[in-house]
């Protein structure tokens, strides 16, 4: 039996209680395959606007987000997700494209939580690249209940990376924060960790989706934990959202696979990751953003497209 996506997430609702929170998975899918890959198998169009309510057909261009739940007396429609995954797996091309989603998203004000998984469904692929960092507060495992972890993805207090371990904060707040601005200005201060072995060639600030800022990254030998750390005075105009990026350049073709030519570890050596290729990782890194409320009415409101 079809359902629509919304039908799915007031089902998921009954098996759970009000910290549950519903991710959409694997948006993006360049295969033929069947039920995977929900928003570019519907034609979703990151430069068009989502309708304001739902027009009673999926036939404009994303109308579907607004599709609403067959369940009587719901409102969900198909967009009340709480959690996108950005990055699934090795493919950098198709994480690009959820990324521009995502991006879309956050510029429509439907403030989406990102986060990164391995998708790892068979034995043939490693498990744990990328992987979603939560911030709780507290290195001891015992202290932390699920409600924490809950609640700290659905506060954007997650990073999603293959390696890197950026963090940033706006004005001092962190991420899925709201910092007031007085001045035009905003101070973001950026730090980024890496293991010896995972290359950072560069930290990219993103503000409303475009890259505001480019820092390269020279390589070091050794190469030290910390791989950079400053804050950056960023001129914004309006209520913005901004986050950070580190790890690998991303290829001017957003269809392109940035080159592989080493593998982070020995847990990765030798198996095979796809037809003709062998495993390893690109390092790329995000965070969640923080919002900026640049006309101080105490709340963000989002640029648009």
């Amino acid at each position: 039996m079809n359902v629509t996506a919304a039908a799915i997430y007031d089902y998921l609702h009954t098996l759970g209680d009000s910290n549950t929170l519903i991710q959409l998975n694997h948006p993006y899918f360049k295969t033929s395959a069947a039920n995977i890959g929900w928003m570019d198998k519907r034609g979703f169009d990151p430069n068009v606007p989502i309708p304001a309510t739902w027009p009673g057909s999926d036939t404009p261009t994303n109308a579907f987000m607004r599709h609403p739940s067959v369940v009587p007396g719901s409102a969900t429609q198909g967009l009340d997700f709480d959690v996108l995954e950005m990055w699934a797996g090795g493919a950098v091309a198709q994480g690009r494209s959820t990324r521009a989603a995502w991006f879309s998203l956050l510029d429509q004000g439907f403030l989406k939580v990102a986060t990164a998984n391995g998708d790892a469904h068979n034995a043939q692929r490693s498990a744990g690249y990328p992987r979603s960092m939560v911030y709780l507060g507290t290195d001891n495992p015992t202290a932390v209940t699920p409600n924490q972890i809950a609640s700290a993805v659905r506060a954007g207090r997650v990073i999603g990376t293959t390696g890197p371990i950026p963090n940033l904060t706006v004005n001092g707040t962190g991420m899925g924060g709201l910092v007031p601005d007085t001045d035009g200005t905003v101070d973001v201060a950026i730090n980024v960790q890496a293991a010896p072995w995972i290359p950072v060639q560069e930290v990219r600030v993103i503000v409303n989706g475009s890259v505001a800022q480019t820092i390269a990254l020279s390589a070091q030998a050794p190469e030290p934990s910390v791989r950079y750390a400053n804050t950056l005075p960023i001129t914004i105009t309006k209520d913005s959202w901004i986050l950070v990026e580190a790890g690998d350049p991303l290829p001017a073709d957003p269809n392109a696979e940035p080159p592989v030519p080493y593998e982070y570890s020995r847990v990765t050596a030798g198996a095979p990751f796809s037809a003709g290729s062998t495993a390893g990782f690109t390092p790329l890194s995000f965070t969640n953003p923080v919002f900026v409320d640049f006309d101080g009415n105490g709340h963000f409101d989002a640029p648009g497209l």
